[in-house]
């Protein structure tokens, strides 16, 4: 009896560090997984061998057989993959090696015994690790090997030996070498069980930790982002602007600013950098204190773009940047527009029902410091709306990769004419949810900024 509550035992201890292992989804350690898996293999063999268990399961004997002779050909696979997570490859990768003869070991017996309809006929795959695994050990160590994380290596290999040589002993006395009969395999495994669970247990904890830290400060670096982003949309006689921001993750590559806004006129900036993340993150960081300087050039895009250019050749190797940079005449009803390898803006003209692209752009930011950039004047019209956005809006994807399209965004801004900007800017990410099949913003696989400009009739000018 007291056997079998030991299995029980063993197999809850394994069904609980895979429950966790899952449940802590974040963590890409699965040191937890091999962990459990072994452990809960190894209670599950030792509590089929009960005859409680086949009591209570009604299943032929052969069943017994083949399930016991399956997880000894499988065992060793998590065992080895737990080893080899905190002792490394070893030596010229001989541990991965060691797993995958192991593993095909465990493939052809399991083969064998299916075909030979008698299970158990091939020899234990665990033979194989008894006999390589201390002499590649040993010649890991004779040739420099050392592994990453040394205690805890010892630990582990401190369990293993006294399993193994459990084992070993247990072998000699069903031979009949030993005088006694006592059963030391489970006394083994306990002392190994324990071994592998504090490792297991110090391996999560310090992730646990690690994966606090990194949370905290990425919200301290969301917010720092946030703090360098405009607050408020600025009034501009003439003019209705929505601005619609979303990061895919806690910090992002996109930018936008609002350039010396006035009564006469307001520029706006709008930038995406290559890449997503921290790094994207800290290059505009540094837009932003680029374009800050460039203030009293607002009513020159081309200007704009060229300084800023010129701060990215200097200071940023290898981190491209499009970027496009509108400015809005309240008098004259005027824009200017130059762009960088920037998505084209688009222009609605209510008049005419039609919709026209402005892709006169330079080179990428950051790639050239000489390039030249140009303005491109846009008459505006009562009705006009504008639109400057990122990549991440004609690029988002469905679940078969396609992507929105340009066309689909053309027919969007067609069927929408009438809409209000805030209205529009809504209903536009709320399709590209629907088109991208996400419920929230953690699974949309770019980040998105979207800047819609509606020219105001004449008489609700001011």
């Amino acid at each position: 009896m007291s056997g079998f509550v030991f299995s029980l035992l063993v197999l809850f201890i394994g069904f609980a560090a895979l429950a966790v292992h899952f449940l802590r989804h974040k963590s890409k350690d699965r040191t937890l997984l091999w962990f459990g898996l072994f452990v809960g293999l190894y209670g599950l063999r030792s509590a089929s061998r009960h005859l409680i268990t086949r009591m209570l399961v009604d299943a032929p004997p052969i069943f017994w057989s083949y399930l016991d002779s399956v997880i000894t050909d499988v065992i060793v696979t998590p065992a080895l993959l737990f080893f080899e997570a905190s002792y490394g490859q070893g030596w010229r990768s001989s541990l991965r090696w060691l797993f995958w003869t192991q593993a095909a070991w465990g493939a052809a017996a399991i083969a064998a015994d299916l075909i030979s309809g008698t299970p158990g006929r091939f020899p234990d795959p665990s033979n194989l690790l008894l006999i390589a695994l201390p002499l590649l050990l040993v010649m890991g160590h004779i040739r420099g090997y050392r592994p990453p994380e040394s205690a805890w290596a010892t630990i582990i290999f401190v369990g293993g030996a006294i399993f193994v040589l459990s084992v070993m002993v247990d072998r000699m006395r069903d031979a009949g070498l030993t005088p006694w009969k006592l059963l030391l395999e489970p006394i083994g495994f306990l002392a190994n069980l324990a071994c592998l669970g504090y490792v297991a247990a110090q391996r999560f904890i310090t992730n646990e930790q690690q994966l606090v830290a990194i949370d905290a400060e990425m919200k301290s670096a969301a917010r720092i982002q946030a703090s360098i982003l405009p607050h408020d949309v600025p009034r501009v006689p003439g003019f209705d602007i929505a601005v619609r921001y979303i990061p895919m993750t806690a910090v992002a590559g996109d930018f936008f600013d609002f350039l010396a806004p006035g009564g006469s006129g307001v520029g706006i900036l709008v930038a995406d950098v290559t890449g997503h993340g921290v790094p994207a993150a800290l290059v505009a960081s540094m837009v932003k204190v680029a374009s800050s300087s460039q203030n009293h050039n607002a009513g020159n895009p081309a200007q704009v773009i060229t300084a800023i250019n010129q701060v990215m050749c200097r200071q940023v190797q290898g981190q491209f940047t499009t970027a496009g940079c509108l400015y809005l005449d309240v008098a004259k009803r005027h824009a200017l527009y130059a762009a960088a390898g920037h998505p084209p803006l688009l222009l609605w003209r209510k008049t005419a029902g039609s919709l026209r692209e402005f892709r006169d752009n330079g080179l990428l930011l950051g790639v050239r410091s000489n390039e030249e950039y140009r303005n491109t004047a846009i008459d505006l019209e009562p009705g006009d709306r504008l639109l400057l956005y990122t990549d991440g809006v004609p690029e988002a994807s469905n679940g078969a990769e396609e992507f929105f399209g340009e066309e689909r965004l053309a027919e969007f801004i067609s069927a929408h004419r009438n809409s209000s900007a805030n209205g529009f800017a809504d209903s536009l990410l709320a399709t590209l949810a629907e088109w991208s099949g996400r419920g929230s913003r953690g699974s949309q696989s770019d980040d998105i900024t979207l800047v819609v400009i509606d020219v105001r009739p004449a008489q609700q000018g001011l």
